[in-house]
């Protein structure tokens, strides 16, 4: 809805989502690349959720329990994978279609995994 002031400005009311259910600090959210209704969002909770705008009251989770998770990032060529990254220094990959246990686990890194990426281009490429 558009409302015109008396000093002849104009502006735009907008609607607010909210996403209520983590517990605790939320790190990061990153839209999904492959839906435009869809991102994920991690948190200090240790939880992973997949959230789909359409139905923002709903979203599916999985959990860490040994750290947080702190940043996320999905994978640029096949829409069904997430990465996160924890406090622990754990990489995990995940497949969203069946969340409930991670495709694979890194455990590489000493200290926290702050920012985690996916390439842009394909195998081959």
């Amino acid at each position: 809805m558009n409302v015109i002031l008396p000093s002849g400005i104009l502006f735009q009311q907008k609607k607010y989502l909210l996403f209520l259910e983590h517990s605790n600090q939320v790190f990061q959210a990153s839209w999904s690349p492959h839906c435009v209704e869809t991102f994920a969002s991690v948190s200090a909770d240790g939880t992973l959720r997949l959230w789909d705008i359409r139905t923002p009251q709903q979203s599916i989770a999985c959990y860490h329990h040994d750290s947080e998770f702190l940043c996320c990032d999905w994978d640029k060529i096949d829409s069904g994978i997430i990465a996160t990254g924890t406090s622990s220094g754990k990489i995990f990959e995940w497949d969203v279609r069946k969340m409930m246990d991670p495709l694979f686990i890194l455990s590489g890194h000493e200290y926290a995994v702050r920012r985690i990426k996916f390439s842009p281009l394909s195998l081959g490429d």
